[in-house]
């Protein structure tokens, strides 16, 4: 069985004053990340809530984050307590998820 590298988003709020962040993943055939993709009707953003003192947060992919291999753009956005949803920030990156073919072994 292969192993396959999961690959990791971190997420740091610099002492903003925030109540939740916003997470989403979009393959590059749907475009980019806007606002519609957080707080519009179909928007399933991942939610991390905010702990204060806490400055730096963890997704692990593909385990928190569903996405599979491709191009994708990842966009987070803050989200302060009254529900206001602050700039969104993404990058775009090709996840690989698929292993080699495995080695021929001979013993001579």
């Amino acid at each position: 069985m292969a192993l396959i590298v999961k690959r990791r988003i971190k997420l740091t709020t610099d002492g903003i004053d925030v109540a939740k962040m916003l997470v989403v993943a979009k393959t590059a055939a749907q475009g980019e990340v806007s606002y519609a993709d957080f707080v519009g009707s179909d928007a399933t953003p991942k939610i991390i809530t905010f702990v204060p003192a806490q400055l730096e947060y963890y997704l692990n992919l593909p385990d928190d984050l569903p996405v599979t291999e491709g191009q994708y753009y990842i966009g987070c956005a803050p989200q302060d307590a009254a529900g206001n949803v602050g700039d969104i920030t993404q990058k775009q990156y090709f996840f690989d998820f698929t292993a080699p073919a495995a080695l021929l072994l001979e013993i001579l």
